[in-house]
């Protein structure tokens, strides 16, 4: 017999005609029999739960707002221009035609703060928290199966994950496994100037 139970949910991004180009979307990860849940609609939040559904408890983490740029609405909204439907449109009509036509229908905006969280992945071992930062290395808390804060880690900053990303599909541009963190790098070949990308590893000392 199928069972199926809501754990959490969070209003969607485009509502009711209009989008926030920054968007905050719901990411998880299964650890053993916990199941962790980014809720950072919320804050710097995450709830932990069990296989049966039930909320054991919220971690919450001391993560300071970090005000959305005029550069990073720039980037929000290329990403957003990048779904199929706008694309297309883009395509035909030119990016600002498109754009004015979006502002005129009032159906685009931009949150004040970026998400406090930004991703939550498993190296099957333990629970890595990305948090959110506008500039440097990438910073991770490192959780054990209970939610317990191991330490923190700067890793290398990668081509980020939007949930715009996730709707299109499944594009991956890091992960972590048995203790290792595996990343594409974007760069330029020396040789002949094309775009060339690169898989590195990073080992993590725990």
């Amino acid at each position: 017999m199928k069972m199926e139970k809501e754990l959490y949910r969070q209003k969607f991004f485009a509502f009711k005609g209009k989008t926030n180009a920054v968007p905050d979307g719901i990411n998880f990860c299964v650890l053993g029999e916990r199941i962790f849940v980014e809720k950072s609609e919320e804050g710097p939040v995450v709830g932990i739960y069990d296989m049966n559904g039930d909320l054991i408890r919220n971690i919450v983490f001391r993560e300071k707002k970090v005000s959305v740029t005029q550069s990073e609405k720039e980037k929000a909204l290329d990403h957003y221009l990048s779904i199929p439907a706008l694309f297309q449109a883009v395509k035909q009509r030119g990016k600002i035609e498109v754009v004015n036509e979006l502002k005129n229908r009032g159906g685009l905006s931009y949150s004040e703060y970026l998400p406090s969280l930004e991703d939550i992945k498993t190296d099957g071992k333990s629970v890595f928290l990305k948090t959110v930062l506008m500039n440097g290395p990438a910073k991770y808390y490192i959780l054990d199966i209970e939610g317990k804060i191991k330490g923190k880690i700067s890793l290398p900053e990668v081509k980020r994950e939007t949930f715009f990303n996730i709707l299109q599909g499944d594009k991956k541009f890091y992960a972590f496994y048995n203790s290792n963190f595996y990343y594409l790098k974007e760069g330029v070949s020396e040789d002949d100037d094309d775009e060339i990308w690169e898989v590195h590893r990073v080992i993590i000392n725990k």
